[in-house]
């Protein structure tokens, strides 16, 4: 008997929640681009091959008398070895007793959101990697002073005349430095990611988990770059049906499985947000001053 016309079949409600979990995980990374003010990006080839820099300055002795040559002091960027992202391909498996007990909006909706989080989190551990990879250490004894000694190093970075810069601290810090003080109508939160605005005068602050207590990381936004792979242009769409948007940032595949009664979603992307010059960062580690002893001035 003919299949009665508009039926939607299993694959039709497997592709319609692909699609709603493709275009939430490509606007949660636009919305974070924005936030933060990257407008970088850097769109991988198939060998997915990262190419990213190191400065090397060499100064010339500056003590130079009346009406001699000034000699010169060259500053260089240099290419670090090149890194391979590689794919990240998760894959969850669902049966046909867990969608009936649980019904689809929790057995495979909301479970595969679970799934997005967890890619977000390693998306935003892999940046505090690159953030802490080489960076130029500061110390300070405030989170105030450290911000501070961060923005003096930044401006003085003639590559980075006239640039934005972000700064990155865990959110304990900002709560201990805050208080009760509102952060601000301007605060936005994405990836686990919350802008607190300007609230020091230095630059955008982003409070983010993963950032060790009494750290303070800052470099310039144009320091930061998104690197990712479009899978649309891989072709492997129509031959693992996979379901992208038009950013091609994540794939996902689904299927049913008959003799076993159910249902795979393979989740994959090569999708980074990435330091390209590691000495373009800034890290300054906050040790409280020891209070003076009793009985001292």
């Amino acid at each position: 008997m003919p299949q009665t016309p508009n039926t939607n079949v299993a694959q039709d409600l497997g592709k319609a929640t692909s699609i709603d979990f493709v275009e939430k995980f490509a606007k949660n990374i636009n919305e974070l681009l924005k936030i933060l003010g990257v407008y970088r990006k850097y769109p991988l080839s198939a060998d997915c091959v990262l190419r990213r820099y190191k400065w090397t300055t060499t100064m010339a002795d500056g003590n130079v008398g009346e009406g001699e040559v000034i000699p010169l002091s060259t500053v260089r960027r240099e290419e670090l070895p090149l890194e391979q992202l590689v794919w990240q391909k998760h894959r969850r498996k669902v049966t046909a007793e867990a969608i009936a007990r649980h019904g689809q909006q929790i057995a495979i909706v909301d479970s595969n959101n679970q799934i997005r989080r967890e890619l977000q989190s390693d998306f935003n551990k892999k940046l505090i990697g690159y953030l802490g990879e080489n960076p130029q250490k500061l110390k300070a004894n405030s989170l105030q002073k450290a911000l501070a000694s961060v923005s003096g190093k930044l401006q003085m970075i003639e590559e980075f005349d006239g640039a934005n810069f972000i700064y990155f601290i865990n959110p304990e810090d900002a709560t201990d430095y805050l208080g009760d003080t509102p952060v601000g109508a301007n605060a936005s939160s994405i990836f686990g990611m919350t802008l607190l605005g300007d609230f020091l005068g230095v630059g955008n602050i982003v409070s983010l988990r993963g950032i060790p207590k009494g750290k303070v990381y800052g470099t310039a936004v144009d320091n930061l770059v998104l690197a990712s792979l479009d899978m649309n242009a891989t072709g492997l769409a129509g031959i693992f049906n996979f379901v992208s948007d038009e950013t091609g940032y994540i794939s996902i595949g689904t299927e049913t499985e008959m003799n076993t009664l159910t249902t795979d979603a393979i989740f994959v992307s090569v999708t980074q947000l990435f330091v390209e010059i590691p000495e373009g960062v800034f890290e300054a580690t906050i040790t409280p001053a020891k209070p003076a002893p009793e009985g001292t001035k």
